[in-house]
C-alpha cells in the first residue's frame, strides 16, 4: 500500500522516491462574454480584439513509500491525483527522481578477458548529529554507546559516517570504525547545555515560555507552580528591600513580598526563554549544516537527529526552512529521543519543603504542565522526520533498536 499525502498536508512522507507534479491555475473567459462587452464601433484602425488567459504552474514535491517503508517505483502520472480545496487539479507535468547508483565504468580486460572492477563506489553517507545543547551527560552516554553498537554490528564498506554536534565536526565521513569509535568518545554535553544549570525558582523551558506568553494570568498551571516554588525552594526567592522577611520566614503573604516574588518570576521567565530562543536556532542551524554536508555527496543520503526536543515555537520559521532544504536536497532526516521513556514526575529533594508533593492541586498542575512541554519539545524531533520521509524514534529504552 502506498502512502501520498499531497492535498491538506505540510510534511509528505518518504525522501526515498521524490515524484515532482506540477498542475496548472488558469483563469479562462468565455469567448462568449468578451463578445458582449466587444465595442459595437467598427473602427478601421482599432487593434484587433485579445482574449489572454494567464496560468500558474505550481511544483508539488510528493514521497511514497509502502507499508513495510520501503519507496515504492515505477510511478506514474496516472497514479497519482492532485486537489486544491477539493477541486481536482491537471497535472501537466511530472517527473520522478531518485537516488542513482554510481555506474561502472567499462572493465578494462586483463589476462583471459577477466575484467578488472573499480573499487565499491560509497553507497550511502549517514550524518548524525547529536544533540549537545539539550541532552544531558547520562543520556548522551546511552546514546553513543547505542550507536557504537549500531554502527560496529551494522556498518557495510560502501557505508560513510560521519559525527556532529551544534558546534563542531567529530568526524568526516568515513567508514573507518576506529576513528567513528573514537568520534563518539568525545560526545558530551555542552557546557552552554539547559540541564546543567538549576534557579529557584526553577522553571522549566515550556513554563517559562507560558509565563512569558500570559504574565498576567498568575491561576494558570504554569504560575501557581512558579508562585509556590518561588515561596518554598531552598534560599527563597529575594529578601525585600527594607529588611522584608524572606518568603520562608511566613511572611510571604505580605503585598510587598507578593510583588517581590512576582516580579522576580517574570524576570526569570524572560531570561529563560531569550536563552532556549538562542540555543533552538543554534541546534537548527547545526542541524541543517549537517544536512548541508551530507547533500553534497552522491547516493543514498540521511541523518539522524539524536535529541530530547527542545521548544522551537519562537523559531517555526528555521523549522520550515530546514524541511524544505532537506526536501530539494533529497535528504531524509531521522529522529531518535535519546531519554527513552519519558517520566513526566519533578525530582525533589528529600528536605525541600514544596507544597507540589503533597497539594493534589499542584500536583496534578505540575503534570499538566510537564506533559505538555513533552509534547511541544518533541514536536520538532517529529515535525523534521515526517516532514522529509524520515522515522520518529522515543518513548523506548532500546535505543539500540532504534538506531
Amino acid at each position: 500500500m502506498s502512502i501520498c499525502r499531497i492535498s491538506g498536508s505540510r510534511y509528505l512522507g518518504f525522501a526515498g522516491l521524490l515524484a515532482i507534479l506540477a498542475f496548472s491555475l488558469g483563469t479562462p473567459r468565455a469567448l462568449s462574454q468578451a463578445d458582449d462587452h466587444a465595442p459595437a464601433t467598427g473602427a478601421k484602425n482599432a487593434a484587433p480584439f485579445q482574449l489572454k488567459t494567464t496560468s500558474s504552474l505550481v511544483v508539488v514535491r510528493v514521497v511514497v513509500r509502502n507499508a513495510q517503508g520501503m519507496p515504492v517505483e515505477n510511478l506514474t502520472k496516472e497514479d497519482f491525483k492532485l486537489f486544491d480545496r477539493g477541486k481536482e487539479q491537471s497535472i501537466e507535468q511530472f517527473e520522478v527522481e531518485t537516488a542513482v547508483a554510481p555506474s561502472a565504468s567499462s572493465a578494462a580486460v586483463r589476462g583471459q578477458g577477466t575484467p578488472v572492477l573499480p573499487p565499491a563506489m560509497p553507497g550511502r553517507f549517514i550524518a548524525f548529529y547529536f544533540d549537545d545543547l539539550n541532552t544531558s551527560d547520562s543520556d548522551m552516554i546511552q546514546a553513543r554507546e547505542a550507536a557504537d553498537h549500531y554502527l560496529t554490528a551494522n556498518l557495510q564498506p560502501s557505508d560513510r559516517v560521519a559525527i556532529f554536534t551544534s558546534e563542531e565536526m567529530l568526524s568526516d565521513f568515513t567508514s573507518d570504525p576506529t576513528q567513528i569509535h573514537e568520534a563518539l568518545l568525545r560526545l558530551h554535553a555542552s557546557v552552554r547545555n539547559v540541564n546543567r544549570t538549576r534557579n529557584c525558582p526553577d522553571l522549566s523551558d515550556y513554563q517559562a515560555l507560558q509565563i512569558t506568553e500570559f504574565p498576567y494570568n498568575q491561576q494558570s498551571d504554569a504560575w501557581k507552580m512558579a508562585l509556590n516554588e518561588a515561596a518554598t525552594c531552598e534560599g527563597g526567592v529575594l529578601v525585600a528591600p527594607g529588611g522584608a522577611p524572606s518568603p520562608g520566614s511566613g511572611a510571604t503573604d505580605s503585598p510587598t513580598n507578593s510583588s517581590l516574588i512576582v516580579m522576580v518570576i517574570r524576570t526569570s521567565a524572560q531570561t529563560i526563554v531569550s536563552q532556549i530562543d538562542g540555543l533552538a536556532r543554534a541546534d537548527l542551524q547545526g542541524l541543517d549544516k549537517a544536512v548541508k554536508y551530507v547533500s553534497q555527496r552522491p547516493g543514498q543520503r540521511s541523518a539522524i537527529m539524536v535529541s530530547p526536543g527542545f521548544i522551537s515555537e519562537n523559531e517555526q520559521f528555521q523549522v520550515d526552512r530546514l524541511i524544505d532544504h532537506a526536501l530539494r536536497s533529497q535528504v531524509v532526516v531521522s529522529s531518535l529521543d535519546p531519554k527513552g521513556l519519558a517520566i513526566l514526575m519533578r525530582d525533589f529533594s528529600a528536605s525541600q519543603s514544596n507544597a507540589s508533593t503533597t497539594n493534589p492541586s499542584l500536583f496534578q498542575a505540575g503534570i499538566r504542565v510537564d506533559s505538555t512541554r513533552e509534547l511541544v519539545a518533541t514536536g520538532v524531533l517529529a515535525d523534521v522526520a515526517y516532514g522529509t520521509g524520515g522515522e520518529f524514534f522515543h518513548n523506548s529504552n532500546d535505543l539500540k533498536a532504534g538506531f
